[in-house]
């Protein structure tokens, strides 16, 4: 987090500056920053849903279960 506001405060000295090659060099290292932030986020979700823990796992319904589900939501749509 700080070596992208770093970044953006120098991106921003280089532009008042008139550097245009060093901003866009900021502006480069920043996107790379953010492009690795969302990787690892997405990383971090996948993981999380593909975790041993049981919370996080779907729920595995028998047929028995699934059948009566079906037979409910029938009944329900019907009688409406």
């Amino acid at each position: 987090m700080s070596s992208t506001t770093a970044g953006v405060l120098l991106g921003i000295h280089a532009l008042a500056a008139g550097d245009w090659t060093e901003a866009g060099r900021r502006l480069g290292q920043i996107r790379r920053l953010v492009g690795f932030n969302l990787i690892l986020g997405l990383f971090t979700v996948a993981w999380s849903i593909q975790s041993e823990n049981p919370s996080m796992r779907p729920i595995k319904l028998s047929k028995s279960a699934r059948v009566a589900g079906r037979a409910g939501r029938a009944a329900t749509s019907t009688a409406s």
